[in-house]
């Protein structure tokens, strides 16, 4: 099941080979299509927030939950690596967007605690 953006064109589509090169030869290639697809979402995501004139506040809350993705991805990795179930490639394809919208709430709710006057 496909969640999130559509397939790249093939030079761009990790085959088995290059997953075996990589050293990743026990994970299951359905984790480099869904691994693909929250890479480009997030560069566009990435891009867009480089664009924002706020004094880089949202491109740092875009780079926490980058980091926090990836973190979270590499646990559902961990876990199971050689048969992911249809929510764990779920969250790695479709979970970056909405982590970013939790970050950013969460530094709203963390700042109005703090006393600090939103910018937002």
């Amino acid at each position: 099941m496909k969640i999130g953006l559509p397939s790249l064109p093939g030079f761009w589509r990790w085959s088995t080979r290059r997953i075996q090169i990589a050293g990743f030869s026990t994970m299951a290639t359905s984790y480099a299509d869904a691994a693909q697809s929250a890479l480009a979402q997030q560069v566009i995501i990435l891009f867009l927030a480089i664009g924002i004139l706020d004094g880089g506040d949202i491109l740092n809350i875009c780079l926490i939950a980058f980091v926090a993705f990836w973190v979270g991805a590499g646990l559902i990795w961990r876990r199971r690596p050689k048969t992911p179930t249809k929510l764990d490639l779920m969250v790695i394809q479709a979970g970056y967007l909405p982590l970013c919208i939790l970050s950013f709430l969460l530094v709203l709710w963390s700042w109005k605690l703090r006393g600090i006057s939103a910018v937002f």
